[in-house]
């Protein structure tokens, strides 16, 4: 379960450091990401396994890495087995892939956001 937690924060922070470069030049995108991020809400397997899903929109949820991160915990606390390593190592390389973009993209616009600050 650590390991899936440090995948979260990973991609989480790949996220915000986007958002954090974007906000400062468009405010607007706090409106947009509010909706994007309810509508994630509702496609990421909460409240319902993946099995409920019809076949023809599961993979909407597959791409979701939120999804994958949510199916893993749930695969580990209620069922007591370990998650898809191939899934886990997709999830694990693309965090880490975001998290690397994200600070690239900061550092490059960090001076100009200084600036406009």
């Amino acid at each position: 379960l650590p390991v899936i937690i440090c995948i979260e924060i990973m991609l989480i922070a790949g996220i915000s450091l986007f958002l954090s470069c974007i906000c400062v030049y468009a405010q607007d995108i706090r409106h947009i990401w509010n909706v994007i991020t309810r509508m994630a809400f509702f496609i990421a397997p909460v409240f319902y396994t993946i099995k409920e899903i019809s076949p023809q929109f599961r993979w909407i949820v597959a791409i979701n890495p939120m999804s994958q991160i949510i199916i893993f915990s749930r695969d580990i606390l209620l069922y007591h087995k370990y998650p898809s390593m191939m899934n886990l190592i997709i999830v694990f390389a693309f965090s880490i892939l975001l998290l690397i973009a994200g600070y690239r993209f900061f550092k490059y616009f960090e001076f100009k956001i200084a600036e406009k600050a």
